[in-house]
């Protein structure tokens, strides 16, 4: 032991003189060591005593007869208001959103002393780690201030006190040797004492307190009165603005998140569960630990759901919990979940959604999504993709041509693919009808001054046709289009001049889909030789 001579002298003729001092009993709840090999007593007192002088309480109190040899193995019962209690601040874990104390914005890395205020904005949240190994999360719109932060690290005991003056706060405390300090909790309504367990705390903006206890047991009492309760895990109770205390009663159960999906593929998170019976509300988290240290996002509803955007992609928890109409926070339900939503998924442009297309190949389209470099496209024609009727990779562009297909009912979709071969969800499927191929109109029969076109229909189609002198259909000076909208699949007109002439038809489905035109069709108009012209050929012939 290294101490100046004058203090050695001193402490040496200190236990000279208490070394035949009568031992004398001690008061419950001191700290209890045990000694070690080597252990001397002012050693332990430089350890642990705010006073090493105060060794000699040690040897009376414990009847130490050899100070100098201790033997091993020996319980020396310290008074705790003899303990050297050292400051032992806090550590911001983990932060999201926004958190501040006085000097400024918090981060993680983050330490806090006794006396500092924290508070927290809408959706955010502050982790707190504790000396003694205890660890808190500091909810949303809360106002935490820490009021005592000590510790005796050589005896493990802490002592931490805190003041939540508006809020939420989850606690999860490691067991406390200290049965009369230990972890403390004061709100404007309640004190609430734990010497290792899990329970959330709340205070409301009426000055009422809420206490829900997962795991051990706390006690709370009144801000105002004396009345103590115990509240055990699965228990809950409120205290009053004017601190009387309700007896506790049973926390809702944990809902049943059995049937959230595992894997989820939509920046937009959808989560349903059964309604619980009891519950007014749900509190829904989602965290990237299970300790719900990092959470990410929160919502409280109505409804047993909740709808969360924004949360980056990867393995996430999910917890859940019922909100009785006494504003007791139940049991929470906790679910792993994994979201792969990224490259997000192009959008479809053509076919529409139950569009139809008529024909034998299927044009596709869809948009340029961000971060694709290439595409993946399926082709189903009874919505299982698991064995699709065409498939494409690696296409470059956002178009692509479909092989020879029947007509029937189909369903297509796209995936984004990144640049290092990652390949994001596929959209939403897409469904369409292929409808056969529009027939071929005939070319028009003569008969003397009429013209008689008819073509293949389907019952219930309108129809329009066009005719032009030229094949692109085009009104000008030269080409006069003559346009008709027809109810059934013919028509008589007058004949035309002679010459060439070109024509097209157009179908329009019962259900008012619009087909394409038909491949355009060319037919000659014989010319035609005048009465009179008999006149002169009848006598030449006789």
């Amino acid at each position: 032991m290294n101490l100046p001579s004058p203090v050695r002298a001193s402490l040496l003729a200190a236990l000279v003189a208490a070394a035949f001092a009568a031992p004398c009993a001690l008061a419950g709840g001191d700290f209890v060591y045990t000694t070690r090999e080597g252990d001397n007593l002012w050693d332990v007192a430089l350890r642990l005593l705010k006073n090493p002088a105060d060794w000699q309480v040690l040897q009376k109190a414990n009847g130490v007869t050899e100070p100098r040899h201790m033997p091993v193995g020996l319980a020396l019962r310290i008074p705790q208001r003899l303990l050297r209690f050292d400051a032992s601040p806090a550590k911001v874990a983990a932060v999201r959103g926004d958190a501040r104390r006085a000097s400024g914005p918090l981060e993680a890395g983050t330490s806090l002393a006794a006396g500092e205020e924290v508070a927290t904005g809408k959706d955010s949240f502050v982790a707190l780690d504790l000396a003694d190994g205890s660890r808190l999360v500091i909810q949303p719109e809360s106002r935490l201030r820490l009021t005592t932060l000590q510790g005796s690290k050589a005896a493990g005991i802490y002592r931490t006190g805190l003041d939540l003056q508006s809020g939420r706060v989850e606690n999860q405390v490691a067991k406390q040797k200290d049965t009369e300090s230990g972890y403390r909790l004061r709100t404007p309504a309640a004190v609430i004492a734990v010497r290792g367990t899990g329970f959330r705390v709340a205070a409301e903006s009426d000055q009422q307190a809420r206490a829900e206890v997962t795991e051990g047991v706390v006690n709370v009492r009144g801000g105002k009165g004396k009345r103590v309760m115990a509240v055990h895990a699965g228990e809950g109770l409120l205290v009053a603005s004017d601190a009387r205390i309700a007896p506790a009663v049973a926390l809702l159960p944990a809902p049943d998140l059995s049937g959230v999906p595992l894997l989820l593929d939509r920046v937009l998170m959808r989560f349903s569960f059964p309604d619980l019976p009891g519950a007014v509300a749900y509190r829904v988290q989602l965290a990237e630990d299970e300790a719900f240290r990092r959470v990410l996002a929160e919502s409280v509803s109505r409804s047993p759901s909740a709808k969360f955007s924004g949360v980056p992609d990867g393995k996430l928890w999910l917890r859940v919990r019922g909100i009785a109409d006494n504003g007791l926070e139940g049991r929470d339900a906790v679910r792993a979940v994994t979201l792969k939503a990224r490259p997000e998924p192009p959008f479809a442009s053509l076919p529409r959604p139950a569009g139809k297309v008529r024909g034998e190949t299927v044009d596709f389209q869809w948009t340029n999504a961000e971060g694709a470099s290439s595409y993946e496209l399926q082709l189903s024609d009874g919505g299982n993709f698991s064995r699709p009727v065409q498939a494409a990779d690696g296409l470059k562009a956002t178009a692509w041509q479909s092989g020879k297909l029947a007509p029937g009912n189909y369903a297509w979709r796209v995936a984004s693919v990144r640049a290092d071969g990652d390949r994001g969800p596929y959209g939403d499927a897409v469904p369409f009808e292929l409808r056969p191929t529009p027939a071929q109109p005939e070319p028009p029969a003569m008969d003397g001054d009429r013209m008689e076109f008819t073509w293949p229909a389907e019952p219930g189609q309108k129809f329009e046709l066009e005719l032009a002198r030229d094949a692109s259909f085009a009104d000008s000076a030269s080409n006069a289009v003559t346009r008709m909208k027809l109810a059934e699949p013919r028509v008589s007109l007058p004949r035309f001049d002679a010459g060439v002439w070109f024509m097209r038809v157009r179908a329009t489905d019962p259900d008012g889909f619009v087909g394409p035109w038909t491949a355009t069709q060319s037919f000659e108009v014989p010319a035609s030789r005048p009465w009179w012209l008999l006149l002169i050929l009848i006598p030449m012939v006789l």
